[in-house]
């Protein structure tokens, strides 16, 4: 028997008399359903706005529009919206103040029975990061979670600890990283043969990725390393020293980005320590 295709048609909603809502679909809410915002940013001077466009019992159309500022240090901000009776017809979040681009800050929209006390989550209309320059739209958007996307690019420094001490820069919580490029300055003092690595170690210190030993200059000097995602190897006139890393390891909260150096003298340092890095948020409640 053939293929066939069958068409199904949305049964729309009837209000006011003879008025008609198109699907698809318009929630209903009784007045004991409301709106849930989780928002997850690590940026600092950031608002949004939640328009909302409700329709009621008799068919009238009404615009709501309210503000939500985010946390900005990772952490989920919670705020519940009162809706009256009727039925949602559609809705944007934007932002209205503040910069962010893609990875730095992500929304999440539900919809609840109950306001205050224990609540129950329904559904949930919208999901996805926001950007200066484009929102998020229910119906439209398609719901992502947080680690979706190619993540916000950022540099970090590593901290520097003196002279003899290894660098390191911890994943914040809420974050996840993953490291693109590094660039450190070594010190020598003695002329003795250095082999500065660059590694991964997860929250509780264990080693997860460390570089292969790169090439040290011997001689005092300060060396450049720098390390790239899946880049090449080599000395380029014995200053700069080149090493590949590892594609796409990706780093949870708590995790560190640490120097491993073999043959550090005591008197040795890095003099300055960098990484490219890109972030996602992690949306947990």
């Amino acid at each position: 028997m053939p293929p066939r295709e069958r068409l199904i048609r949305a049964t729309p909603v009837a209000i006011g008399g003879s008025q008609i809502i198109s699907s698809p679909f318009q929630f209903t809410v009784t007045g004991e359903d409301n709106l849930r915002i989780r928002s997850f940013c690590s940026q600092t001077g950031v608002t949004l706005s939640v328009d909302v466009r409700l329709a009621d019992a008799a068919g009238v159309v009404s615009v709501a529009s309210h503000q939500h500022t985010p946390n900005s240090d990772r952490t989920v901000r919670v705020q519940d919206i009162a809706l009256p009776q009727g039925y949602i017809l559609n809705m944007v979040v934007r932002v209205v103040a503040g910069a962010v681009v893609n990875g730095q800050c992500y929304v999440v929209v539900e919809l609840i029975r109950g306001f205050t006390g224990a609540t129950i989550v329904l559904g949930q209309l919208l999901g996805g990061y926001v950007l200066s320059q484009q929102g998020l739209a229910w119906p439209g958007s398609a719901i992502e979670p947080s680690t979706a996307g190619q993540g916000a690019a950022g540099f970090v420094n590593l901290a520097l600890g003196g002279a003899g001490t290894e660098v390191l820069a911890t994943v914040p919580a809420g974050a996840r990283w993953a490291v693109d490029m590094a660039f450190l300055v070594y010190v020598s003092t003695t002329g003795a043969t250095v082999y500065p690595r660059l590694s991964y170690l997860d929250a509780l210190g264990n080693l997860i990725y460390i570089t292969r030993c790169a090439s040290a200059v011997a001689a005092p000097a300060s060396t450049n390393y720098i390390y790239a995602r899946g880049g090449g190897e080599g000395i380029d006139n014995g200053a700069h020293v080149f090493q590949p890393l590892a594609i796409d390891v990706l780093l949870r909260a708590g995790s560190r980005i640490q120097t491993l150096t073999s043959g550090m003298a005591l008197a040795d340092s890095y003099a300055a320590a960098r990484v490219s890095i890109r972030e996602w948020l992690e949306a947990a409640t």
